[in-house]
């Protein structure tokens, strides 16, 4: 049975390589300190969705380790000696650009998996959906009301915030020209139908 360790693995997207790498059937071992209750409070504790992995993933080990604990992750590493590491940990904010490309996370563990399969040596590639899959936040809250027929709360502050991109659209050629046959399997749409459907 291949070996994954997730970072983050209690976190939003760290949790989705869980699952991924769970329903292949890889032995899964998840690294998270629930850090996001000590950042933002009761609001960021991802308890519950730790709880939600442990009961529907069934080859998941959860392991309460802060990864900036070297030896503690070296030992984590050396028990268990995985085939491929996922690095999902400290990731407390996310970017709100005025517009950026979006990428279901199953495209984001498939192409993963691509480069655990067929490694290309130094490589680094962008991912991200493209122009196809751009979208703004206010265009993103339009779409998820017109979705659920809900009215949004929401604040609009004209100040940016320190270091946030006007408009973010990922160059993807060279992830394209190594793994053409590598394609987007959720669109936007899709993305905004699985949000509000839950």
């Amino acid at each position: 049975m291949k070996r994954i360790i997730a970072t983050g693995s209690s976190g939003l997207i760290g949790s989705e390589a869980v699952a991924f790498f769970d329903q292949l059937g890889w032995d899964v071992h998840g690294v998270d300190n629930n850090m996001r209750r000590s950042f933002f409070g009761p609001d960021g504790d991802t308890t519950w969705n730790l709880e939600l992995l442990r009961r529907e993933a069934r080859h998941f080990t959860h392991h309460d380790l802060d990864v900036r604990d070297g030896e503690g992750v070296s030992a984590l590493f050396k028990r268990h000696r995985p085939d491929l590491i996922i690095h999902c940990a400290a990731q407390p904010s996310h970017d709100l650009a005025a517009r950026r490309d979006n990428l279901h996370s199953y495209d984001v563990y498939a192409a993963s998996l691509e480069f655990y399969r067929a490694p290309r040596s130094v490589a680094v590639y962008n991912l991200g959906g493209g122009r196809a899959n751009s979208v703004s936040i206010l265009e993103a809250i339009e779409r998820c009301q017109d979705l659920t027929g809900k009215t949004l709360t929401v604040e609009y502050v004209e100040t940016s915030r320190l270091g946030d991109h006007i408009t973010y659209i990922s160059d993807m050629r060279r992830r394209r020209a190594d793994y053409p046959h590598l394609e987007i399997t959720r669109s936007l749409d899709d993305i905004f139908r699985e949000l509000t459907d839950r």
